[in-house]
């Protein structure tokens, strides 16, 4: 941080002689732009991060609207029916072991909370998440990553795609 003092003409008072002016200078902030939002931040519910590497962060004392469930919870997947059937969690969760992280919304902070890793390197058997949304990677070359998921394409319908790895934040 940069201070400047700048001294003012003397002043006819004779109870002040001299004034000092100071103005602090903040060092350059690295920004980032909506344009270049790398990974994929909901402009509405999201900051980016201003350090590399970029990331979203949910704005505090956002409401979510949320999806009513739909179709019967079956108790014989997804962590003892956490999950209700057909919907993108509920895929995951029969898939590999998961916390109960409630909404796909909630994953990412919920797995860090109760101390899973996260990162953006995709990695086969990872959890690939994003703002309401999760998949299952099952493929990486390169800068690109194979996701398995529900939901995605049309409810209780699994799907496959191959994105860019920066679409995803992992858990691991």
């Amino acid at each position: 941080m940069l201070l400047f003092t700048a001294e003012m003409p003397p002043i006819t008072s004779p109870l002040i002689s001299t004034i000092v002016i100071e103005q602090k200078v903040e060092e350059p902030v690295k920004q980032i732009t909506w344009k270049d939002n790398p990974q994929g931040c909901n402009e509405n519910t999201h900051y980016i991060a201003a350090e590399e590497p970029f990331y979203c962060i949910v704005k505090p004392h956002t409401t979510y609207a949320r999806k009513a469930s739909v179709g019967a919870v079956n108790s014989s997947h997804a962590t003892n029916g956490w999950y209700p059937y057909g919907w993108c969690t509920y895929y995951v969760a029969s898939q590999r072991s998961v916390g109960q992280w409630n909404n796909a919304t909630d994953w990412l902070w919920q797995a860090q909370r109760d101390g899973w890793a996260t990162g953006s390197t995709p990695k086969v058997g990872a959890i690939a998440w994003q703002y309401g949304h999760v998949a299952l990677v099952t493929g990486v070359s390169g800068d690109m990553v194979t996701v398995s998921e529900m939901n995605y394409v049309g409810w209780n319908v699994q799907s496959s795609r191959t994105v860019h790895k920066s679409v995803f934040t992992y858990i691991y």
